[in-house]
This record gives C-alpha cells, sequence and structure tokens, in this order.
C-alpha cells in the first residue's frame, strides 16, 4: 500500500510539473500557486480514498481466503483424513484445522479432574505394575539346555528360564502318493480322500485358511499373500478361486452367525457401505433374481428395494480388469455385537429400511448408528422396541459444517466446544482403570443435559434447516 501510494503521489508531481511553464516557479503568480496546492490537495484526498477502498477490498478478500481454507480444511480431512471419527490429543491436529474449528480451550472445565501421567499410570495400575508378562501357557515349549563350563561336581540348583517366541515360517509341498497294484486283469487304487473339500486345488486346508485370515482378519490384499508365496509362482486368480471356494464351505455358517449377533444382546452397532461385486453377467443376474423379491408371510412376493432405489442392482459398468465380467454395485451391511465380538456383513442391492428391517429381525435393544434416517424410522416403527443411539463425532461434524467465518456464531462455538469435552472424557478413560471409568462418565452425563438445555433454548432462533 506505501508503494502504491508513493507511486501514485511522485506521478501526479511529475505531471503537475512537466510543462515548462510549471518548471519556472517564478513565472506563476500566487492565485496560480494556490489553485494548483488546491488541485494538489484534491488529488491527495482522492487518492486517500483509494488506498482505504484498496485496504477495505483487501480485507474482505483476506475474510474470503480465511473461510475457503476453513473449508478445504474440512474438505481435506473428510477425503484424505483419518476415516476414523475418534479424536486424539489436539498436538496431533494440524493447525489449519484447528483455527477452523476454532473450540475454545478455556471452556473445557477439565482442570479440577485432569491428572498427570504420573497419576493416571497408578490409576491404571492400583496395585502397582505387574512385570513382564509371561507368553501364554497353551504354546508349546521346546527346551535348550545351556550348561557352564566346569559344572561336573557341582550341585545344581534352580536354573534361569528365558522364553522366547519363536516363528518358523516355512514353505513345502504335500504330495499324496496314492500306490497302485494290479491282481489278474483289475487295477486296485485307493481313491482321492473326497473328505478333503480342496482335494481338486494346488493348495491345502491349511493354506487357505491361513489365506482367508490374513485378508478378512488381518486385512492384507491378496496380492500381498501372493508375495508370501512368490517361490510357488501362484496366479491371482488362483487365489481368488481359493477364496471363492472358501465362501462355499462357510456360507451355511451365516444364518447361525446371524442368530448368534442377534441372540441374548442389548446393544448392536450397525452401519452400511457402498460395495462393488465382480462376477461374470451370468452369476450376477442369478444374484439379482434371488435377492430382488422375497416372500412375505401371507404368501405375497414384494420388492426388497425402494421404489426409489429400484434400479439399484442395475448400475452395472463394465470391468476393465477382467475380460467377460461386470461390476454390480451394492452396499454392504455391518452389524457389530462387542459384547461378544461377533460382526455380519451382509451385501444386498441398496440402503433402503426393509434392509436395515431384514437384518435385524427381531431385535429389541440399543442400536448405535450413524446420522442416516433410515435407523431413525426404524427406531420409530418398531414394535420390539429398537431404541437409537446417535454418534456425537457425526452430530459434531454438521455443526462444523454449519459454521460460517462471515457470521460467526458464539453458539456453535460452545456447542463443539462441549462436544470435545465429552472426547476428552473418553480419552482419559482409556488411561484409568475399569472402577474409575463408570465415576469418570457422570461427568459427561452432567455436560449433556447441560448441553440439551443450552440447545433447547437456542433451538428456537434458527431455520429448520
Amino acid at each position: 500500500l506505501k508503494y502504491i501510494y508513493y507511486a501514485l503521489y511522485n506521478t501526479y508531481i511529475c505531471n503537475m510539473f512537466s510543462a515548462d511553464v510549471k518548471n519556472n516557479y517564478e513565472a506563476f503568480i500566487r492565485s496560480a500557486l494556490i489553485d494548483l496546492l488546491h488541485d494538489r490537495d484534491r488529488e491527495m484526498v482522492i487518492l486517500k480514498e483509494q488506498i482505504a477502498s484498496y485496504k477495505k477490498d483487501l480485507a474482505e478478500a483476506g475474510q474470503d481466503m480465511k473461510e475457503l481454507q476453513g473449508i478445504l480444511n474440512l474438505r481435506n480431512k473428510k477425503i484424505f483424513g483419518s476415516t476414523s471419527e475418534t479424536q486424539g490429543p489436539a498436538s496431533n491436529l494440524s493447525k489449519d484445522y484447528i483455527e477452523f474449528e476454532q473450540i475454545n480451550k478455556e471452556e473445557v472445565e477439565l482442570t479440577g479432574d485432569a491428572k498427570s501421567a504420573a497419576t493416571a499410570k497408578k490409576d491404571l495400575y492400583p496395585n502397582g505394575h505387574p512385570g513382564r508378562y509371561s507368553l501364554p501357557d497353551h504354546l508349546p515349549r521346546v527346551d535348550v539346555h545351556i550348561y557352564p563350563c566346569g559344572y561336573e561336581g557341582g550341585k545344581e540348583m534352580p536354573p534361569l528360564i528365558t522364553e522366547r517366541l519363536v516363528l518358523n515360517y516355512e514353505i513345502h509341498i504335500e504330495r499324496t502318493i496314492r500306490h497302485k497294484f494290479s491282481r489278474g486283469n483289475k487295477f486296485l487304487v485307493v481313491p482321492f480322500p473326497v473328505e478333503d473339500p480342496f482335494y481338486r486345488y494346488k493348495a491345502t486346508v491349511e493354506t487357505v485358511a491361513m489365506q482367508l485370515n490374513m485378508r478378512f482378519a488381518l486385512h492384507l490384499p491378496y496380492y500381498r499373500f501372493q508375495q508370501l508365496l512368490a517361490e510357488a509362482r501362484l496366479n491371482y486368480v488362483t487365489l481368488i478361486g481359493w477364496a471363492g471356494r472358501g465362501y462355499e464351505l462357510l456360507s451355511p455358517l451365516q444364518p447361525m452367525l446371524a442368530a448368534s449377533v442377534l441372540k441374548d444382546t442389548q446393544l448392536l452397532c450397525m452401519d452400511e457401505t457402498g460395495f462393488k461385486v465382480l462376477d461374470t453377467p451370468g452369476k450376477l443376474h442369478a444374484f439379482k433374481q434371488q435377492h430382488r423379491y422375497q416372500q412375505q408371510p401371507d404368501g405375497a412376493s414384494q420388492r426388497r428395494d425402494h421404489p426409489e432405489q429400484s434400479g439399484a442392482f442395475d448400475q452395472e459398468i463394465t470391468a476393465g480388469i477382467a475380460k467377460g465380467k461386470t461390476v454390480m454395485k451394492g452396499m454392504m451391511w455391518g452389524i457389530l455385537n462387542k459384547e461378544k465380538g461377533l460382526i455380519l456383513f451382509d451385501f444386498s442391492g441398496s440402503r433402503a429400511t426393509l434392509q436395515a428391517k431384514r437384518l435385524l429381525n427381531s431385535y429389541e435393544g440399543l442400536l448405535m448408528t450413524d446420522g442416516y434416517s433410515v435407523y431413525n424410522k426404524l427406531a420409530r416403527e418398531s414394535e420390539k422396541g429398537i431404541t437409537n443411539l446417535n454418534c456425537w463425532a457425526y452430530a459434531r461434524r454438521k455443526f462444523l459444517e454449519a459454521k460460517n467465518t462471515k457470521y460467526p456464531d458464539a453458539a456453535l462455538d460452545r456447542i463443539i466446544s462441549r462436544i470435545g469435552e465429552l472426547f476428552a472424557i473418553e480419552q482419559q478413560a482409556r488411561r484409568l482403570a475399569p472402577k474409575r471409568i463408570k465415576k469418570l462418565r457422570k461427568r459427561s452425563g452432567r455436560i449433556l443435559e447441560k448441553l440439551k438445555a443450552f440447545l433447547e433454548i437456542k433451538i428456537e432462533g434458527y431455520a429448520p434447516k
């Protein structure tokens, strides 16, 4: 701004005295000099007004940039950030993201109960640290004896035992040799053990079980397992065939798993996400015909899918990664029973209410979900008494999206700060013994009561959207 000011001023002076007459001060009479000074003063006033206008425009541009930066930070967190909704310490978050959230740390009333690291460690181990834990007793032991030199003739005392975990990774090929005999004009040979479900495959049951465990329990992709068995030079399609055969053998357990997940429990967690299935057109068509209709108790055939989503199964695209195959878009539903440690996954063509009703069947209890409206509708229509529990991380996200730096709202900052207090309490509860957690969470109840009363007062001043 200073540079612009001096540039404009110098331009004005040079223009004012550029003529030959103006270069000679003595040629001016007093009235002419006064008029020139007045012209200069008027020009200076105009320049100051222009500079003030530039400052105002620059301030507005800075405010717009700050708002856009906040929106960009929120967008980057959704796309590139962690998929987990848990919030760690503030030091782990970026500076820009903390600035956009504008959480007032002074409002968090945790100073009275905040504990130091030493106190938290005492709470974690009330009776002192147990020391180095031992390896599980069910694992087999192989003893390696080491004797000192010149021990002959001495009295042996209790030995010093050190246990270490050993993992022997070995790849070998199991050959089944069926001997063949002749007796007259007949041949005798032992039939292949058909009780082995993989007797026609180049893998044993143990190998396929390890592959499925690494893929679905340890979440490693198939190509990692292929790299693990690089010496065997296996084709990627071969591994997919092994997994498909394993699914065929385990699929009869799916109804039993569904019944076990819903049985004798009062709390379930449920969610759904987009999913794509790659297969041949014929198999996909059979799958669609099987899942498009269901038989009602009165014998009437009714569509499973919501009318607005009737074409969900028809959303297919040609797969460029496999010749002659297509990709079918659908939804993968997941139900978690945390008490039993069981998870049920079920694929369907849509995320309609009827799909959730089919999966929950006759469940009665608490259901932890996100903000999807289907779950709220399911709780209202439930005759068995399903109580829907929503996630505070999703609720907090909506308040963040409602913030506008151009029109700041102190109520939003206060609400986000209160939700941050709930996260801080849960973070602190992880370091405490189980007996202290229940006492600590009473503070969460008091925070929720205050937050509810605050929302009930403020909600009248906001539009429904």
